[in-house]
């Protein structure tokens, strides 16, 4: 090819230490956490990249692209601890918590769209109550993720990492 086309490939594992990040702290002591360098996170993942170069008359070309997949994970924050981040009406939509993406989308799962009143009231519990009794037609249905026979705050999981799998 004349040195006109270029190849990059990268593989990387790193793990990252006293991430800083605010340190637990009991409740009782009135004020807010302080940082520190407490956190260690796992990435992983690979990035290829193909370029090509070529001439038009005087005119110099060259076109490149790139891909890469990336992996993240939280592997030691403390022992059972979360830390919530970004909220939005006053409920907290992203967190990090250990063995998880770091920060990753929190919160009901849905499971559709309601498109009738009898998708509504089919919508039911163990004991047969309407789950969401309060819906109209185009709203989400949600999963009741605990079994527990409502759908509320304990019902708010995993839902997806806030970075894309693959980059390009």
């Amino acid at each position: 090819f004349n040195s006109a086309l270029t190849i990059t490939a990268d593989y990387f594992d790193k793990k990252t230490k006293d991430m800083l990040m605010e340190m637990p702290i009991p409740n009782y002591v009135g004020n807010s956490a302080p940082q520190g360098n407490v956190g260690t996170m796992s990435n992983k993942g690979f990035e290829l990249e193909l370029g090509y170069k070529w001439n038009i008359g005087k005119v110099n070309m060259y076109a490149n692209g790139n891909v890469s997949k990336i992996k993240n994970k939280i592997t030691d924050i403390g022992e059972d601890r979360t830390i919530n981040g970004d909220s939005w009406n006053n409920q907290t939509v992203t967190r990090s918590e250990n063995g998880y993406p770091f920060i990753y989308c929190y919160g009901l799962v849905a499971k559709g769209i309601f498109r009738s009143d009898a998708e509504i009231q089919a919508h039911v519990n163990s004991k047969g109550e309407v789950l969401q009794p309060n819906a109209v037609h185009g709203e989400l249905k949600f999963r009741n993720m605990n079994d527990d026979n409502v759908i509320n705050n304990n019902d708010r999981t995993f839902i997806g990492q806030s970075n894309p799998d693959w980059l390009y």
